[in-house]
């Protein structure tokens, strides 16, 4: 996980923002218009505070977190993989881990062969993937197995709906798929080499940045109710 989205304050300030979470990209509390109502409670919040200021939103994957936080001038990362900094000038703080979960269609062939599932296996079916945003760092691929064909797409709500028409496999994370896993809709398969949680962080630099990025440092911070939508998709 993941997907993301970067805030920007014109007036030489920008901030960038990431749900993969997407953890899941469109759905970090359940519904991708969740997500979207907690991106716009904040931007309220903010346009309160500093009417002045003028905010732009964009959208990031995986390393293209990092990319636009250490590349493109931006000022903070919500979501950024990982709990340790890429560059000593950058500061993180844990947000917390997507679980992931190994979940297909019921009507996809692996979803009647008996657990755990092997490489063997699953290397027929193509593997759905979120593509990565990064324009100067190195891309990262979330899983595909070697001589694995690969489906990739904008963001978690279109592989997710892949996912449901049993057009390919992968791994979900548990709060974007636990709905469907409960109404049947998707059948969760245990792998011989299941795929870890991903720790996922605040960074940003203090050496960029004004009061609007220290505002929302301490919103995170103090785990202030105007950002629960931004992380709801976290263990």
């Amino acid at each position: 996980m993941i997907g993301s989205y970067l805030l920007r304050q014109q007036r030489r300030r920008q901030i960038f923002v990431d749900h993969r979470f997407a953890a899941r990209q469109p759905t970090l509390a359940g519904d991708h218009r969740d997500a979207a109502a907690a991106v716009a409670g904040l931007l309220t919040h903010l346009h309160d505070k500093y009417p002045f200021t003028q905010f732009h939103i964009s959208h990031q994957v995986y390393m293209g977190v990092w990319d636009a936080l250490l590349n493109e001038d931006c000022h903070l990362a919500i979501g950024a993989a990982g709990n340790e900094s890429l560059e000593n000038s950058i500061k993180v703080l844990p947000l917390g881990k997507i679980e992931w979960v190994f979940a297909i269609a019921p009507t996809h062939p692996l979803a009647a062969a008996a657990d755990p599932l092997n490489e063997t296996q699953l290397r027929p079916y193509a593997a759905i993937n979120v593509e990565d945003t990064a324009r100067h760092l190195a891309k990262r691929t979330a899983w595909l197995l070697s001589g694995q064909q690969e489906i990739k797409v904008p963001d978690l709500r279109t592989k997710l709906e892949c996912h449901l028409r049993g057009l390919g496999i992968g791994f979900l994370p548990r709060r974007l798929c636990q709905t469907y896993l409960e109404s049947g809709e998707l059948v969760a398969k245990q792998l011989k080499y299941p795929r870890q949680s991903s720790p996922l962080s605040l960074a940003w630099s203090d050496a960029r940045g004004g009061e609007a990025v220290r505002t929302l440092i301490n919103l995170f911070q103090t785990r202030d109710p105007l950002i629960a939508g931004l992380i709801g998709a976290l263990d």
